[in-house]
């Protein structure tokens, strides 16, 4: 069974480095394969290899919108999803209009997003 290969990108190392602790000692989240990026400029380096892009929308230099529309250029198949503090109806309908799968708000429930993966990927 191939796993699925999943890029998780925010800015805030801090909240990237109790994101990959939890999501390491989850065995929900064994059946993928989850790469961390501080940053979209280095998430864009791999993103060929990738299956799905969960990103920050506030990020500095690329935010997650730019990081999307870059990565769709180089992977048009790639599946995205968007993570933010902020759940206003303005934000979730640009990321809607860009095609990304859902919409996450901070602080991330991650049973949501587990399952939200799990339906995604279902068919690998």
């Amino acid at each position: 069974m191939t796993k699925a290969k999943i890029a998780i990108v925010d800015d805030e190392v801090d909240f990237l480095d109790v994101l990959q602790i939890f999501i390491e000692d989850d065995p929900g989240f064994a059946e993928f394969e989850i790469r961390f990026y501080s940053s979209g400029q280095a998430c864009l380096k791999e993103i060929r290899e990738m299956d799905y892009l969960l990103t920050d929308v506030n990020m500095p230099n690329m935010d997650g919108y730019q990081l999307i529309m870059e990565a769709k250029k180089i992977h048009p198949e790639l599946k995205t999803s968007v993570m933010s503090a902020y759940g206003d109806d303005l934000n979730r309908e640009k990321a809607r209009r860009m095609g990304t799968l859902s919409y996450f708000v901070k602080p991330l429930d991650f049973d949501v997003i587990r399952i939200h993966l799990s339906s995604v990927f279902k068919s690998l």
